[in-house]
């Protein structure tokens, strides 16, 4: 076998190799904890609550393995969920339990009217939290 073809049997079986699935550590179990949802990204909070973005604007909070009917956070007037744009993470302040804190990056459209989509830009901004709800007006 030459040189040539044993490089690309190489490169042909390498996938495979490198395709195994993770371990999983003793005790881990997999639990649905919602349906119907479009999510992008989560991060969990010191209390155990699920944060989960919807990539065409929607926040939502999982909180005692239930799926809390309102949005934590609605974005859906103001993003942009075209192609690869979005609400597309949240993270929460490490001081988060004192203040409330959470910061999200999305797509900001400035003109719903736009429809090549030139007219939008990528924010992070913060919201303060109440409970289960973020309010929009606290937006910096």
């Amino acid at each position: 076998m030459t040189f040539r073809k044993s490089r690309f049997l190489l490169l042909l079986l390498f996938p495979l190799v490198s395709a195994q699935a993770a371990t999983l550590p003793p005790g881990f179990e997999e639990t649905r904890v919602a349906t119907g949802l479009n999510p992008v990204t989560m991060t969990f909070a010191p209390d155990g609550r699920l944060f989960l973005c919807e990539k065409h604007g929607l926040l939502r909070v999982v909180s005692g393995g239930k799926l809390l009917e309102k949005p934590v956070l609605d974005l859906t007037g103001t993003v942009d969920s075209w192609n690869e744009r979005g609400l597309l993470t949240v993270c929460l302040d490490p001081e988060f339990s004192r203040n409330g804190w959470i910061y999200v990056y999305y797509t900001h459209n400035r003109d719903r009217k736009d429809d090549k989509h030139e007219s939008s830009n990528n924010r992070v901004s913060r919201f303060t939290m109440k409970g289960d709800v973020a309010d929009p007006s606290s937006e910096r």
